[in-house]
Protein backbone atom coordinates (compact mmCIF):
# COMPACT_ATOMS: atom_id res chain seq x y z
CA UNK A 1 0.00 0.00 0.00
CA UNK A 2 1.14 3.54 -0.65
CA UNK A 3 0.95 6.40 1.79
CA UNK A 4 -0.04 9.65 0.11
CA UNK A 5 0.76 13.03 1.56
CA UNK A 6 -0.75 15.92 -0.35
CA UNK A 7 -0.46 18.85 2.07
CA UNK A 8 2.97 19.83 0.81
CA UNK A 9 4.19 23.19 -0.54
CA UNK A 10 3.32 23.50 -4.21
CA UNK A 11 0.59 20.84 -3.88
CA UNK A 12 3.04 18.07 -4.77
CA UNK A 13 2.37 14.46 -3.89
CA UNK A 14 4.76 12.32 -1.88
CA UNK A 15 4.58 8.56 -2.19
CA UNK A 16 6.01 6.19 0.37
CA UNK A 17 5.98 2.40 0.23
CA UNK A 18 4.62 0.75 3.43
CA UNK A 19 4.61 -0.50 6.05
CA UNK A 20 3.85 2.82 7.69
CA UNK A 21 2.58 3.32 11.23
CA UNK A 22 -0.99 4.57 11.08
CA UNK A 23 -1.11 3.72 7.37
CA UNK A 24 -4.47 4.57 5.78
CA UNK A 25 -6.75 1.83 4.53
CA UNK A 26 -6.92 0.92 0.86
CA UNK A 27 -10.29 2.69 0.62
CA UNK A 28 -8.93 5.89 2.15
CA UNK A 29 -5.89 5.85 -0.14
CA UNK A 30 -7.92 5.18 -3.27
CA UNK A 31 -10.43 7.92 -2.37
CA UNK A 32 -7.47 10.32 -2.13
CA UNK A 33 -6.15 9.16 -5.51
CA UNK A 34 -9.60 9.82 -6.99
CA UNK A 35 -9.69 13.29 -5.41
CA UNK A 36 -6.34 14.44 -6.81
CA UNK A 37 -6.51 12.64 -10.18
CA UNK A 38 -6.97 14.82 -13.27
CA UNK A 39 -10.37 14.50 -14.97
CA UNK A 40 -8.84 12.41 -17.76
CA UNK A 41 -6.38 10.59 -15.46
CA UNK A 42 -5.89 6.88 -15.00
CA UNK A 43 -4.71 4.67 -12.17
CA UNK A 44 -2.49 1.65 -12.93
CA UNK A 45 -2.10 -1.05 -10.29
CA UNK A 46 0.33 -3.93 -10.68
CA UNK A 47 1.21 -6.84 -8.44
CA UNK A 48 3.51 -9.83 -8.71
CA UNK A 49 4.56 -12.72 -6.53
CA UNK A 50 6.71 -13.09 -4.42
CA UNK A 51 5.81 -9.60 -3.14
CA UNK A 52 5.10 -10.10 0.59
CA UNK A 53 2.24 -7.57 0.36
CA UNK A 54 0.71 -9.27 -2.71
CA UNK A 55 -3.02 -8.66 -3.14
CA UNK A 56 -5.21 -10.82 -5.35
CA UNK A 57 -6.49 -9.20 -8.54
CA UNK A 58 -10.11 -9.63 -7.45
CA UNK A 59 -9.35 -7.82 -4.16
CA UNK A 60 -7.67 -4.87 -5.90
CA UNK A 61 -10.48 -4.67 -8.47
CA UNK A 62 -13.12 -4.57 -5.71
CA UNK A 63 -11.22 -1.88 -3.77
CA UNK A 64 -10.87 0.30 -6.88
CA UNK A 65 -14.47 -0.15 -7.96
CA UNK A 66 -15.64 0.71 -4.43
CA UNK A 67 -13.68 3.97 -4.82
CA UNK A 68 -15.60 4.62 -8.09
CA UNK A 69 -12.74 3.79 -10.46
CA UNK A 70 -13.78 2.01 -13.67
CA UNK A 71 -11.73 -0.97 -14.90
CA UNK A 72 -10.47 -0.20 -18.43
CA UNK A 73 -7.99 -3.03 -19.06
CA UNK A 74 -6.32 -5.92 -17.25
CA UNK A 75 -3.33 -8.02 -18.28
CA UNK A 76 -1.48 -10.93 -16.73
CA UNK A 77 -2.56 -13.87 -14.61
CA UNK A 78 -3.03 -14.82 -10.97
CA UNK A 79 0.71 -14.60 -10.23
CA UNK A 80 1.35 -11.20 -11.81
CA UNK A 81 -1.00 -8.64 -13.29
CA UNK A 82 -1.49 -5.02 -14.28
CA UNK A 83 -4.88 -3.31 -14.16
CA UNK A 84 -5.76 0.07 -15.63
CA UNK A 85 -8.62 2.07 -14.11
CA UNK A 86 -10.23 5.27 -15.31
CA UNK A 87 -10.99 7.96 -12.80
CA UNK A 88 -13.32 9.86 -15.14
CA UNK A 89 -15.68 11.95 -13.06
Amino acid sequence: MLLIEHDLPGNHLQFQRGPVEGQPSAGTSLAEFMRVLNDDGNLAVGEFLPDPDFQRKSTVTAWCQDAEFVLVDARGNMLHYLELFSGAK
